[in-house]
């Protein structure tokens, strides 16, 4: 586990660097998609550390809790976490095929996947 947070704590700060750079160049999309990378591996990290803690940290992220249960296990959010199953495979070949395994998009893909497995709760690692 301390690797991967390793690898997404470095993610994050190339990522914070890019952001710095299309903030100065006045690039907005490039600037919301980098922000809301950086906000899925942070809510990736607090996860985990809760997961490996067993208790509450500090968070930025919507509580599940705030939702009941029928509308976390709905088949709309199976249907949501089937289909990025699938689009994190073929975009894993991608990156693969790219040489690019930790900065492509399957990552971004895999944190939406863990947080919706989280929600539906049976998708502890899926990556």
């Amino acid at each position: 586990m301390l690797k991967r947070w390793q690898a997404t704590l470095e993610s994050v700060a190339t990522d914070v660097v890019r952001l710095r750079g299309a903030a100065s160049s006045q690039q907005p999309e490039r600037i919301e998609e980098l922000s809301a990378r950086i906000g899925l591996a942070i809510e990736d990290l607090v996860a985990d550390l809760e997961a490996a803690t067993g208790e509450a940290a500090f968070s930025t992220r919507e509580s599940v809790d705030a939702f009941p249960r029928s509308l976390l296990c709905s088949p709309a959010n199976r249907e949501l976490a089937a289909a990025l199953e699938v689009a994190y495979e073929a975009s894993d070949r991608v990156d693969e095929e790219r040489g690019r395994p930790r900065d492509g998009v399957a990552h971004d893909i895999l944190l939406i996947l863990r947080r919706v497995g989280r929600e539906i709760g049976e998708l502890d690692d899926p990556g």
